[in-house]
């Protein structure tokens, strides 16, 4: 017994002395500095910061080492008034313009069938995460009344990631991002979905159809068939759809991850890859009345397509913090 105590003692002093030698007291709290490489997203990041110009009009502008967006009104004589990122410069690419069009077909974590915005507000301003809030105006678009949107974005140091949580939206929501990768116009992007080399057709783009749809629904007889799985299929990442494009150029892109709806779960039910500006659309209900609550990312990134869906599996998994945007 004498024998264990001394044992006890002694890794003790010596789990103590090395923790001395290597400057980190035992009765410290560890900060972020101690913590191991995969947390260096944490470490301090000068451009880190959200800066509402004006909580009614805005802009909204979200920045950090990485990447600048800038969340602005969109106006179109078609479609009423968006909120959306018009400006996403990318500093991982030498600060290029990753939105190059005009009007409301161009833009970033945007949505059809929403309304301008109504109000901004900071709700957290942390060392390792920023959020702001936006209320949208109730929409009565095409004879479809529907409460005000209200999502909140989020942004972390050194991370390509902005992560947008759907709090509140209407029957007929449907986000949309649409933009030039890399400079790259329609006819040059490519697209990689995780799972598409399995999947039951090939990259089939908007027009008439839709690339996977899990909503079996007369508002669409033309665009769902009968013959796509309504669990994404192949498609299905830990309940989640990973869709990437990218100029394969310079390999310059972003990705989209997004839950799948499931019973109890709010998600998306229909992915479509846009024809005529590089992006997608997602469809969480459609006229439904499940529209529960969800969070869905935006990430960038310069590297291969499998790392990028190698990405957007670990923002599905829950861990942003280590996902890098270049490999």
């Amino acid at each position: 017994m004498r024998a264990l105590k001394l044992l006890a003692v002694l890794l003790t002093s010596a789990i103590a002395l090395t923790a001395l030698i290597k400057g980190v007291p035992v009765a410290r709290k560890l900060t972020v500095d101690d913590m191991p490489s995969r947390f260096d997203n944490l470490k301090k990041d000068s451009s880190f910061k959200v800066t509402i110009v004006n909580e009614t009009t805005g802009p909204l502008i979200l920045e950090n080492s990485l990447l600048k967006a800038t969340y602005a009104s969109v106006k179109s004589e078609t479609a009423p008034e968006e909120f959306a990122i018009k400006s996403l410069l990318l500093k991982i690419h030498g600060g290029q313009e990753q939105i190059k069009g005009e009007g409301v077909a161009w833009k970033l974590d945007g949505a059809n069938f929403r309304n301008g915005l109504k109000k901004l507000t900071i709700v957290k301003d942390e060392p390792d995460v920023k959020t702001v809030r936006i209320a949208y105006h109730d929409n009565n678009f095409q004879g479809i009344s529907s409460v005000g949107t209200i999502a909140e974005v989020s942004i972390f140091p050194h991370s390509p990631v902005i992560r947008t949580k759907y709090l509140r939206y209407g029957k007929k929501f449907v986000t949309v991002d649409l933009c030039s990768p890399g400079g790259a116009s329609a006819e040059q992007v490519r697209y990689k979905i995780y799972g598409d080399d399995k999947y039951i057709r090939g990259h089939v783009l908007s027009g008439d159809s839709t690339y996977w749809c899990g909503l079996k629904s007369e508002s669409f007889p033309h665009q769902c068939l009968k013959s796509d799985p309504d669990d994404g299929g192949s498609l299905n990442y830990h309940n989640h759809i990973i869709a990437t494009v990218y100029n394969p150029k310079n390999q310059v892109g972003f990705g989209r991850v997004m839950p799948i709806y499931r019973p109890g779960h709010g998600g998306i039910r229909m992915l479509r890859l846009i024809a005529v500006v590089p992006g997608f659309s997602t469809y969480p209900s459609w006229m439904s009345s499940n529209q529960l609550p969800f969070t869905g990312y935006l990430f960038f990134f310069k590297a291969s397509p499998d790392s990028a869906i190698a990405m957007g599996k670990r923002i599905a998994d829950g861990d942003i913090l280590s996902v890098k945007p270049e490999k």
